[in-house]
């Protein structure tokens, strides 16, 4: 994954650091080159080989400035020379303000201060820790074990938001002692005090006056289209660049966008099991592909590969999100397929409206985290013993509200997209896992700075179900949005694959038994008898193929969207919304109980807890003897 890395520490060798930095080259495309030994701490940038000018360093008398990525002021992208000016004459606020995609590292030399931040809205990791008086900080937690010292230990806050949310959030990660930059915020390390804090620089504030549809639609049109052009002012007739398309309005936004402006994609890439399952992502996608002149590359995939990837997908990943599909494919997934020579993908983002109307606080942790109002899954409601539940519910919920202790709006439905963009958005999209970010350079043209100011612009009413993008895409691209939205699914069924694969049963088997789950950090907190009960009645009875329950689930929406999104109900908009909420969704209550997402979810914390007691995060995969069963 692109990004920074760095250490305090005082015994580093040039040597130690380039065997460390070695772990990030989890294809033959990544790179990583060390910075001159000037900028205290010891730096690295990790890349990758077809964007070297993505990794630059710069100094002068009075500071050192690295960047990894991209940045802009204004629509126009900056050179690290840019940057050096703009520090110099400007100062470190003029830095904060900029836009793109990337890490930056600022030493003052007057001050000696270092400076790490990435982009606003954090579209780079950088995972940091400070432990024996060493600062350390890096693109993965991997890296940072070596080069501060620190032991891995799994986190049991992470453990619990894996369960519950299938990600982790906030400052959380899978490891204890280390945690993860948040949206907003930079890292200020005083090489004097060997001391540093964090400073929040910008977030999420929704600002907005009264706005009829129309006006919002030609707003949205006027930001989305500009900021594609902004991504793509530095690409010539010889690059390639891949769209990965679903079946949803992002990314057939940006399809349709990139059309428009004569930028359209080398191809178009879908994935699943199957491409001819009607209304499925690959099978919208391809139709789109169609419309839009462009060539579309199916990548297929099916559970069979799964014990081949497993632990090193685990490893790359850090369990950062439970993304099953990622688990089969495997790092080189789209390096077999022939598509990893791209200067870069480009990804849509949910970023114009997190669901419906919220009512309460309660309907807005729902509709984001989808835990109902005890704070835990049905499925968790028998796994571990009384007091450990307790205890873990209640951690559970305070992470939840200090994110949603930092907003500074009252409306329930802007507490809503505040808290999916910092907990989904920031968290589950940007994960390993959602589209390959390690493995691939991405562009996200809705997480430009125009985009989102112009979401804080828009009244809560036209961020129902994004009904203002939704209605600008219905204008300006009508054909677009005459191909029917995703009402199948092409992926993985893992439900009847952990059924009929005898091989993958067996190995959740092995890794669900009480001497594996012991050696977790949850492991004298769960309830065996009834957990083990449970998983030999659900082995022993035969599951039935697929579900209705995702069908009914898109009817539901597509009912509450046709009323929501309608631009006859304007200003009713608010009125409307809660009443056909309420006749459409389901009780937070009724939250889905899904037995086999609890059973792959605790074997891959089980595993994960494998690598980490076996060393594997300390000494690096190649280094690590992994036995398989």
């Amino acid at each position: 994954m692109a990004g920074l890395f760095g250490s305090t520490h005082p015994y580093l060798q040039l040597l130690d650091i380039e065997k460390y930095a070695n772990r990030l080259k989890h294809t033959p495309r990544i790179q990583y080159k060390l910075l001159p030994s000037s900028f205290t701490p010891s730096l690295g940038v990790v890349y990758f080989e077809q964007n070297p000018e993505e990794a630059v360093f710069i100094e002068n008398e009075l500071c050192a400035i690295v960047l990894c990525g991209i940045a802009y002021q204004g629509k126009k992208r900056c050179t690290v020379e840019n940057l050096l000016h703009f520090f110099c004459t400007q100062g470190l606020q003029t830095l904060w303000d900029l836009d793109g995609t990337y890490t930056i590292a600022v030493k003052d030399k007057q001050a000696n201060l270092v400076t790490i931040f990435t982009d606003p809205y954090c579209t780079q990791n950088v995972y940091y820790t400070h432990t024996n008086g060493i600062f350390s900080f890096a693109p993965e937690a991997k890296l940072l074990f070596p080069l501060s010292g620190l032991k891995p230990r799994v986190s049991v806050d992470g453990v619990m938001q894996i369960l519950n949310n299938k990600y982790t959030f906030g400052e959380t990660t899978m490891f204890e002692e280390v945690k993860q930059l948040e949206a907003g915020v930079a890292l200020q390390y005083h090489l004097n005090g060997n001391c540093f804090k964090t400073v929040r620089y910008w977030d999420l504030v929704f600002d907005y006056s009264k706005m009829s549809l129309k006006d919002a639609v030609n707003l949205v049109r006027q930001e989305v289209l500009e900021a594609h052009q902004i991504h793509f002012q530095d690409i010539t007739p010889k690059d390639k660049y891949y769209l990965f398309l679903t079946g949803g309005l992002d990314s057939r936004a940006n399809l349709a966008i990139a059309s428009q402006i004569h930028q359209k994609p080398t191809k178009t890439l879908s994935w699943g099991v199957r491409e001819d399952i009607p209304q499925s992502d690959p099978f919208i996608a391809r139709q789109l592909s169609n419309l839009a002149g462009v060539e579309f590359q199916f990548c297929q995939y099916d559970e069979s590969t799964f014990l081949n990837h497993v632990k090193k997908w685990l490893y790359i990943s850090e369990l950062r999100s439970f993304n099953m599909g990622s688990f089969a494919a495997g790092e080189l997934y789209f390096a077999q397929q022939g598509v990893d020579d791209g200067k870069f993908v480009v990804i849509g983002d949910h970023i114009f409206g997190a669901g419906g109307y919220a009512e309460n606080v309660n309907d807005a942790i729902y509709h984001t985290v989808r835990v109902p109002k005890n704070f835990l899954l049905p499925q968790l409601e028998g796994l571990f013993i009384h007091e450990a539940k307790e205890e873990l519910v209640k951690q559970y919920q305070t992470k939840l509200f200090q994110v949603i202790n930092n907003c500074k709006n009252t409306n329930f439905k802007d507490i809503q997209d505040y808290l999916n963009f910092h907990v989904v958005t920031t968290r589950w999209l940007f994960a390993p896992g959602n589209f390959k970010d390690p493995v691939l350079p991405v562009r996200r043209p809705f997480m430009l700075k125009n985009v989102i100011q112009l979401v804080q612009q828009l009244p809560p009413f036209l961020r129902i179900d994004k009904k203002a993008f939704y209605q600008m895409m219905k204008v300006t691209f009508p054909m677009y949005m005459k191909i029917p939205f995703q009402a199948a699914d092409s992926i993985i069924d893992w439900k009847t694959a952990i059924i009929k694969n005898q091989s993958i049963q067996e190995y959740l088997k092995f890794y669900l038994n009480r001497e594996h789950l012991k050696l977790t950090p949850i492991g004298t907190m769960i309830n065996y008898p009834r957990f083990q009960n449970f998983i030999e009645t659900y082995f022993r009875v035969k599951k039935n193929e697929g579900s209705t329950k995702y069908t009914r689930m898109r009817l539901l929406y597509d009912l509450r969207k046709m009323v929501t999104v309608n631009p006859l109900l304007g200003k009713m908009a608010k009125i409307a919304e809660p009443i056909v909420v309420k006749l459409t969704r389901f009780k937070t209550s009724e939250t889905e109980n899904n037995p086999s997402e609890l059973i792959l979810k605790v074997a891959l914390i089980s595993i994960f807890s494998e690598l980490v007691n076996n060393g594997t995060f300390e000494t690096g995969w190649q280094n690590t003897t992994l036995l398989e069963e």
